[in-house]
């Protein structure tokens, strides 16, 4: 077996109270978490009902969130801003966190700052590894809501008031148009595995 060794050379991150690896370091060594109370955008205050066993509930009211730091700049990766909406966060998360951990490795990401920001790199030499967690973004629950759930609330909608295809049409447009855009040029975007 071939063993080639290997340098971690640059390291980026998004963390609940820290933007960069740096911070999340100091909050360690200062024993802080990081964790805060829900932001209000995040749901409505009656989900707070801590004697509920309804799903839909909550039973806290703090948690780690990264609103303050998730920031994408979406001309310098070329990505078409009309597409923003429909994809899912956690790629363009993704991507900016791959860039940050090229520069800090003293490495230009993008062709167009090569001379400005860091020297060129060997892209056949190098990797980035990305840590991320499993739960379904706000881009996957959307499509899901597009394609299932909408169709679901239209039948019930027939069902209880008749075949009133006006009616149910006029519906559908009203529930897709509280959900976030979806085409082909927004699907991409929801692979957070690409960036």
């Amino acid at each position: 077996m071939k063993h080639t060794p290997i340098a971690i050379v640059g390291l980026a991150g998004s963390f609940p109270g820290a933007s960069r690896v740096d911070q999340l370091w100091q909050m360690l060594l200062n024993g802080e978490t990081g964790l805060s109370d829900v932001p209000a955008h995040r749901w409505p205050e009656d989900r707070y009902q801590p004697s509920s066993s309804d799903p839909a509930h909550l039973y806290v009211r703090r948690g780690g969130f990264i609103d303050a730091s998730a920031r994408f700049d979406a001309l310098r990766f070329k990505v078409m801003p009309s597409t923003i909406r429909g994809t899912e966060p956690d790629q363009l998360l993704a991507l900016q966190i791959c860039a940050e951990a090229l520069e800090d490795a003293g490495y230009a990401p993008l062709p167009a700052e090569v001379g400005t920001r860091g020297r060129a790199f060997s892209r056949e030499n190098t990797q980035i590894i990305l840590g991320r967690g499993g739960y379904i973004g706000p881009g996957m629950d959307s499509l899901n809501t597009r394609v299932k759930v909408v169709d679901q609330m239209v039948a019930i909608a027939t069902e209880r008031g008749g075949e009133d295809s006006k009616a149910t049409s006029t519906l559908r447009t009203q529930l897709l148009d509280q959900i976030r855009p979806f085409g082909p040029d927004t699907a991409i975007g929801l692979v957070p595995n690409l960036c």
